[in-house]
């Protein structure tokens, strides 16, 4: 679930967009008092790799941000990865064509513990 994270040019972007901010971003929006509850939320046995990810030795997995979608829709698995973007998925809307479903992405939202709950997460 872990992948090693490779030196970035951009000082600036590793202190304001780090893998971690954006799964401790996840973890305090979803109301998870601890690294513990969410990992076991999401099937991990042990939190360990996500106290790498803390400690800035591993990057989020693909893999790793395939689990955390799949238990939270509403979280872009592209914005974990990667961190363009916005945390949150919003306005869902059924395609007619091929019967799933599509998120709009909301350019202003800016997540916080007073408003998350905003979203119905």
């Amino acid at each position: 679930m872990l992948c090693k994270v490779s030196q970035l040019s951009n000082p600036i972007f590793m202190t304001m967009n780090t893998p971690w901010k954006r799964l401790e971003a996840v973890i305090i929006a979803h109301g998870f008092k601890s690294v513990n509850a969410f990992a076991r939320h999401i099937g991990m046995r042990r939190a360990e790799s996500l106290y790498q990810i803390k400690r800035g030795n591993y990057n989020i997995s693909p893999r790793l941000a395939s689990t955390i979608a799949r238990h939270f829709p509403k979280v872009s698995r592209g914005w974990l990865l990667t961190g363009e973007g916005q945390m949150l998925l919003t306005s869902p809307h059924t395609s007619p064509e091929r019967h799933q479903t599509v998120f709009y992405i909301d350019p202003f939202f800016v997540p916080s513990r007073e408003n998350i709950s905003d979203y119905g997460i």
